[in-house]
């Protein structure tokens, strides 16, 4: 009763909880006549989200769901590099300057010892990930400096 009202009719209705809306069969026939309109571009976004028809076999059976998209949570955004935090670093790095390592790795550097500089990075900072990304923050910073003393 509940579903005719609402507009569904009763051979649509699958299962006792799922309702589904009834098919339209009527063909639209001005439309067919006409002249073909200039069709607006399609945005570029996420597809809609359709619902999942209960099946009892096959290899989709199961309860029809509809897939909600979840927002992400703190966790996934956790140190992520902002414009504030990459300006808060930069201020520490210009008040405090460099760590006594990272000047040693400066130095290996400068004097062509990459691979040793390397090992000197893995063992201060404990993985070869940090290592390398010390090490590429460490040759930007020279460069800027060669840069800064070529310009001046």
């Amino acid at each position: 009763v509940l579903a005719a009202a609402a507009g569904f009719s009763a051979s649509s209705l699958v299962h006792p909880y799922i309702i589904m809306p009834a098919k339209d069969t009527k063909k639209p026939a001005a439309a067919a006549k006409t002249a073909p309109a200039k069709q607006e571009k399609k945005k570029a976004g996420p597809k809609p989200i359709k619902a999942v028809e209960h099946m009892s076999a096959g290899l989709k059976k199961g309860h029809g769901l509809i897939k909600r998209k979840i927002a992400a949570r703190p966790r996934a955004t956790k140190g992520r590099r902002t414009r504030r935090i990459a300006f808060i670093r930069e201020v520490v790095r210009d008040v405090a300057g460099f760590a006594p390592y990272e000047k040693r790795l400066m130095e290996l550097m400068r004097n062509e010892l990459e691979k040793r500089a390397m090992k000197v990075a893995k063992n201060k900072l404990g993985t070869h990930r940090r290592a390398k990304v010390k090490f590429a923050e460490i040759s930007e910073t020279i460069r800027k400096l060669k840069e800064q003393k070529s310009t001046a």
